[in-house]
């Protein structure tokens, strides 16, 4: 174990608003949507996700030679049904998947990390995927009551993954290591905690806190929120050290932010990690992320 567990972690981050490249793809058959709103929600709500392109390992970057230490993942990102012909063609689903490998790879490299995915894609989901709560609104998000032990309290409470939560990490884990993250690109992410709903950048869900069995290893996963300019294109491109952030909550076993602005775990996402830090990170993608399944923690001790 890594310190304390906590049962979600929250960061609050900034998309930055860059405009993706689009062509002209071919789509399944029975793939228009009529009727799509504001809110993207179409004749297709009731539909199950759909993959429309999906990259190998070999079409994305690989860390270089000074990279020794590889972290298991499995990137989605998702995009609404649309209600015409697709607005991008598979160079551009690749040309975006691979910059937010990337751009991940250079904010870990300090390290020596570098992620290791056997698969990204960008998925088709109806609009109840799009917007997404990643706790309950009577969760605690993480905390207890003064004076209780956070860890017994939040295993006693069973906390559940959402619906669409679940939803989409199954869709994203299907077939992946156990002890692969899951990294999940959607519209928008809502926090609950303290009695409020907040916009979130980003939540992750480290599979080693205490938390209902049943979601075990489910919750091995990030969602990040970034938006869309239109239903049924790529999302907005993503700050270049945001899926760095939420990775980092999850390596260094922490919900807090750093206090220095060019840190990585700053809520001003800046380029740089402390040795400590890249020393926590590289033993956190070694072990509790490396070869061997993530072990479910079960009850706290104590």
């Amino acid at each position: 174990m890594l310190g304390s567990r906590v049962a979600i972690r929250f960061a609050a981050l900034l998309a930055v608003a860059l405009v993706g490249a689009s062509g002209t793809g071919a789509r399944p058959v029975g793939f228009v949507c009529p009727r799509v709103d504001a809110a993207c929600a179409s004749a297709c709500d009731a539909a199950s996700p759909a993959t429309l392109y999906t990259v190998g390992a070999d079409e994305l970057p690989s860390p270089g030679p000074s990279i020794d230490v590889r972290l298991r993942a499995r990137l989605v990102v998702t995009t609404a049904w649309p209600d015409g012909p697709l607005a991008f063609d598979r160079a551009a689903a690749r040309a975006y998947l691979a910059r937010i490998v990337q751009t991940t790879d250079d904010a870990f490299a300090p390290c020596g990390v570098g992620l290791d995915l056997d698969r990204a894609e960008v998925l088709a989901v109806p609009a109840r995927l799009l917007t997404i709560d990643g706790n309950a609104p009577d969760a605690w998000g993480g905390l207890a009551p003064p004076g209780v032990d956070a860890d017994a309290f939040n295993y006693a409470r069973g906390d559940r993954l959402p619906g669409p939560v679940r939803e989409l990490f199954e869709r994203a884990r299907d077939g992946a290591s156990r002890s692969a993250i899951a990294i999940v690109v959607v519209d928008d992410v809502y926090y609950h905690a303290a009695g409020k709903r907040t916009r979130a950048g980003g939540l992750s869900f480290p599979p080693l806190v205490y938390h209902h069995p049943d979601d075990f290893p489910l919750r091995n996963g990030v969602l990040v929120g970034t938006g869309y300019l239109r239903c049924g294109e790529l999302p907005i491109a993503l700050h270049p050290r945001v899926v760095a952030h939420e990775l980092g909550h999850m390596l260094l076993d922490t919900a807090h932010h750093d206090a220095d602005d060019a840190n990585v775990m700053s809520p001003m996402l800046g380029p740089g990690l402390r040795p400590e830090q890249c020393a926590r990170i590289r033993a956190a993608a070694t072990t509790t992320y490396g070869p061997e399944p993530v072990v479910d923690p079960r009850a706290p001790r104590g």
